[in-house]
């Protein structure tokens, strides 16, 4: 869950997620008694499932409940932590739709923090016109989309780091460490999405929209389909009808709007400097390291060198001491003839004396 950031890049303890799961559905359950769906409680879908920390917490409320995902990775850790819980499925989807599901095959199709990860708007927009098809007449469609984005989120400097920085060979690891993600984050209005529903052959019960942080705002939609609704295929609403709501919001700004773009942009900027600091930064060390190799190169090239040349004067001084030796050695055979003192003895200076 990177959507708390004091518990990111594993600092999640197993218990304590599946406890956080609890607690939300508890609350999606007293929002669903409010609205009188779903009619029935046979199957509940929970989309983009990961560890199964909301299926298992909705396990209790359905006869079954069944996780999809695009990671196997992430369903089998899915499957251990959830191996004791009964009624609990998970699959993998990695498909564009629900294919693998027929028609009104759940009571309840959940999905939480997940659309806004989905590459583009199309590919969002087609997920919501299924779950429309796969939901059983008299069901709840639960779900959350951003439905604005503000600017410096939607330049996404931080995914656009990431991306340079593992260019340049920085390990997952040491970007996570950062505070670096390559997460994508994606919206759509919240009239673009009524009428994807509707098209699908939805009916909006309620949209719930709040601001979350740095100038956001999400948008949770609960739907039902009604017996007589068809599931045509999905449509996407006409662009020039989300181009003519968005020129009016654009043309007629007011002040404090015209004041907040400024700000965002200006906020913009800043984090692209800031980031462009930090390549700059991790491209000068990279250079300094290459450097560094360069220079133990030579070092060792010239080690090498000396030592050839203290090797060659070794080898010539052991060859001049050789030769030394063998002209202080005498030859073979020969006598050496004593040398007379000069130096008179006691003797000699009494026969002098005599004489």
């Amino acid at each position: 869950m990177v959507s708390t950031p004091q518990k990111r890049f594993g600092a999640w303890d197993a218990e304590e997620l599946l406890h956080t799961g609890e607690a939300h559905v508890a609350s999606l359950m007293r929002r669903a008694r409010r609205l009188g769906y779903p009619e029935q409680r046979r199957s509940a879908l929970d989309f983009g499932c990961g560890v199964g920390r909301l299926t298992q917490a909705l396990a209790p409320h359905f006869d079954a409940c069944v996780g999809v995902d695009i990671s196997e990775e992430m369903l089998s850790e899915a499957r251990r932590l959830s191996a004791d819980v009964p009624g609990v499925r998970f699959l993998l989807n990695d498909d564009a739709d629900l294919r693998q599901f027929a028609d009104g095959s759940f009571d309840l199709v959940f999905s939480h923090i997940v659309l806004q990860h989905v590459p583009d708007r199309a590919g969002v927009l087609s997920y919501i016109s299924e779950f429309v098809r796969v939901l059983a007449p008299g069901g709840l469609i639960a779900f959350q989309l951003p439905s604005r984005i503000a600017l410096r989120h939607r330049v996404q400097p931080h995914r656009r780091a990431w991306r340079m920085l593992r260019r340049l060979g920085v390990s997952p690891a040491r970007l996570y460490g950062m505070g670096l993600q390559p997460i994508h984050m994606g919206g759509a209005p919240v009239d673009e999405v009524a009428s994807a529903l509707e098209h699908g052959g939805g009916r909006v019960l309620a949209v719930d929209t709040s601001l979350i942080r740095g100038g956001n705002e999400s948008s949770r939609y609960w739907v039902t389909r009604e017996e007589h609704s068809a599931s045509p295929a999905f449509q996407v609403p006409p662009r020039s009808s989300v181009l003519r709501t968005t020129v009016r919001k654009v043309m007629r700004p007011g002040a404090k709007e015209i004041e907040r773009l400024r700000g965002e942009l200006a906020e913009s900027a800043r984090l692209l400097e800031r980031e462009r600091q930090r390549s700059k930064h991790w491209k000068e060390a990279a250079d300094r390291r290459r450097g560094e190799v360069r220079r133990w190169k030579g070092k060792t090239a010239h080690s090498e060198e000396s030592a050839k040349r203290w090797k060659a004067q070794v080898r010539a001084l052991n060859a001049v001491s050789s030769a030394t030796e063998q002209v202080s050695t005498p030859a073979a055979g020969t006598h050496e003839v004593p040398v007379r003192s000069t130096s008179s003895s006691p003797t000699s200076e009494s026969e002098t004396s005599t004489r």
